[in-house]
């Protein structure tokens, strides 16, 4: 059940918004949604980006130029 309202929260934001964070404590299914998600995101043109403390800035950067 949350799994579909994270969903839906996502679709929402993407709608409007260039770029959606979705943050949650570690092993809380995050990646999981987004690869549910994966082909809807890609069908309307989105990217995925997985962020963590490990990833740089200029890396993340650098993929969207």
């Amino acid at each position: 059940m949350y799994d579909r309202f994270a969903e839906h929260r996502v679709e929402e934001a993407l709608s409007d918004t260039p770029v959606v964070l979705i943050v949650e404590p570690r092993r809380a299914s995050k990646t999981t949604l987004v690869r549910k998600m994966l082909q809807r995101i890609r069908s309307h043109g989105h990217t995925m980006a997985k962020m963590d403390i490990r990833t740089s800035r200029a890396t993340i950067i650098n993929r969207f130029q």
